[in-house]
């Protein structure tokens, strides 16, 4: 009864391995997932059967494989190794400054195509343009900004994200007109 009962058990247990499907996709910052449920996006991953052992062998694994790559569509660019503010230096600061110049950099070289986002205080910068990697921004507000850039490829993959990095901009005031640091 009991090996009745282990062999029912055994049967179970394969056809369910036998059952189950895996699923991969790639997320927005380019990380490849798998999943035993469906995503929107996600390609089901087709498993080949594992096959047993001979006795006196070394089991070999089998691969996962996908489904073959559709030619038409434009393989994903690789990522940036890093992409940087360069200019303004992480907590400097200004004093009245007409203009402040912005310089940003990626390595490797920005590619063709790809595009360069910036934010100032968490909003977009209107007048970037997205091929440059420098930009003049003039007549800063006084206070303390945070100005961070993100990498996307020309489908809008995103490719690198920078650390937010703060400058300070100081303007002279009714109190101390001439104020100097």
């Amino acid at each position: 009864m009991y090996n009745l009962r282990f062999a029912l058990l055994l049967l179970g247990a394969s056809s369910l391995a036998a059952a189950t499907e895996v699923w991969r996709w790639v997320d927005q910052d380019g990380v490849v997932h798998f999943s035993d449920k469906q995503v929107p996006g996600a390609t089901r991953v087709q498993l080949q059967p594992m096959t047993p052992a001979k006795s006196g062998s070394t089991a070999v694994p089998t691969q996962a494989t996908s489904p073959r790559a559709d030619p038409a569509k434009p393989k994903p660019a690789s990522t940036y190794s890093s992409c940087d503010v360069i200019e303004p230096a992480n907590d400097t600061a200004f004093d009245a400054p007409e203009f402040v110049q912005l310089t940003v950099q990626a390595l490797p070289a920005l590619r063709p195509g790809d595009r360069v986002a910036v934010t100032l205080d968490g909003a977009p910068v209107a007048d970037w343009n997205p091929g440059s990697l420098t930009h003049v921004l003039q007549q800063p507000e006084r206070g303390t900004h945070s100005i961070a850039i993100r990498i996307t490829s020309a489908q809008g993959q995103a490719m690198c994200a920078s650390k937010s990095s703060i400058f300070h901009v100081r303007q002279p005031s009714v109190m101390r007109p001439g104020r100097k640091p």
